[in-house]
């Protein structure tokens, strides 16, 4: 479900040489549509939809 999706945006972020910071507001973005998915996995989800949602994700900002 929810933490799948934001394991594996997290993971594939990581991957592509993204910080932590970056990665974990894609592993939240997806996690967000799977929850907002009547099922247990948001079956429609697309670059587009993923875009979209990170517009509502805060962009990552320094804890200093």
């Amino acid at each position: 479900g929810a933490g799948d999706s934001l394991c594996a945006g997290t993971v594939s972020q990581l991957f592509h040489g993204q910080s932590l910071a970056v990665a974990l507001r894609y592993g939240v973005a997806l996690a967000g549509l799977t929850l907002l998915s009547p099922h247990a996995t948001a079956e429609d989800l697309t670059p587009e939809r993923l875009a979209a949602r990170l517009k509502h994700i805060p962009e990552p900002r320094a804890l200093i």
